[in-house]
């Protein structure tokens, strides 16, 4: 093709799967299989008669509403293919090639991705190496006019430095200063944090991701959604696809957040199992985290 354009150089590397029998610990995914009464309730959820339709998005809606429970609409939620595809609608929508974004290193390959596929400049924001904390200096340092988006992992894998509600009230008052959104990752909140879902009614900049491929352990169906101001919803959904997900997806959604206490069982299970693994390093010797 005449001419150079910035996309010939990208190039995307993919993670090759393990075998079967390995255990994926670093991808934080559910390493036990789901018992048995969970088995028969999935391969029960959808009647065949579904499958010649287009999936009713707005089932799935009304139920993250319902689960929500915090003076939510239909209009505050958005549907997305995990927080990947959360990440990439508000790089589409919000940024502009040239323009800046700003994360919290470490973090999630995919926005370091998206900031090269965009086209946009992206502004690290360095973690303590030894506190492995992220300083609020830091990241107020980084917010003027110049930046589309500030993405923040609360908490923030994998060092596990968690905000406080003041700390990310803070955070969000400072950005909408300058006009910048705030896009909060909380793919993790099911296993100890406090949640920013209470701060949208307060906050036009603000934006909150979750999925379901952490605490609800079903990273195979690919669905999660972000929340936030009807404006940033709205413009949001103008890019987004005909069918934001899949029927099957959906149905195993709704059937996992009218179950949710089987799921916030099983993050308890976790949290004991981490605190325990705390324990046995640090009486070894070995310097560990885990909040």
């Amino acid at each position: 093709m005449a001419g150079s354009k910035y996309w010939e150089n990208l190039e995307r590397v993919r993670v090759p799967l393990p075998e079967k029998e390995v255990v994926e610990l670093h991808r934080n995914t559910r390493v036990d299989n789901f018992d048995p009464y969970f088995e028969k309730q999935i391969q029960g959820i959808m009647p065949c008669y579904e499958f010649n339709r287009y999936p009713d998005i707005t089932k799935l809606e009304d139920k993250i509403v319902d689960f929500l429970d915090a003076g939510f609409s239909v209009e505050n939620i958005f549907i997305t293919s995990g927080i990947d595809g959360g990440i990439k609608s508000t790089f589409e929508m919000f940024t502009q090639k040239k323009s800046s974004i700003a994360f919290l290193m470490p973090t999630y390959a995919m926005y370091n991705v998206y900031s090269r596929a965009f086209g946009v400049r992206p502004v690290l924001i360095q973690s303590n190496p030894v506190s492995l904390t992220v300083s609020l200096e830091e990241i107020s340092r980084c917010l003027d006019e110049n930046l589309d988006v500030l993405f923040i992992q609360n908490p923030h894998s994998p060092i596990e430095n968690m905000f406080s509600e003041n700390e990310m009230r803070q955070i969000i008052e400072k950005a909408a200063s300058v006009g910048t959104i705030v896009f909060v990752d909380e793919a993790y909140y099911m296993f100890g944090s406090i949640s920013c879902m209470g701060l949208i009614q307060e906050f036009d900049n603000l934006l909150v991701a979750r999925t379901f491929s952490k605490g609800f352990g079903l990273p195979a169906i690919r669905l999660g959604y972000l929340a936030g101001h009807s404006n940033l919803i709205r413009c949001l959904r103008t890019k987004s696809y005909a069918y934001e997900t899949n029927s099957i997806s959906m149905e195993v959604g709704m059937w996992a957040l009218d179950n949710v206490s089987f799921f916030v069982d099983y993050c308890s299970a976790i949290c004991r199992q981490r605190a325990i693994l705390k324990e046995r390093m640090i009486e070894s010797g070995i310097p560990c985290r885990g909040e």
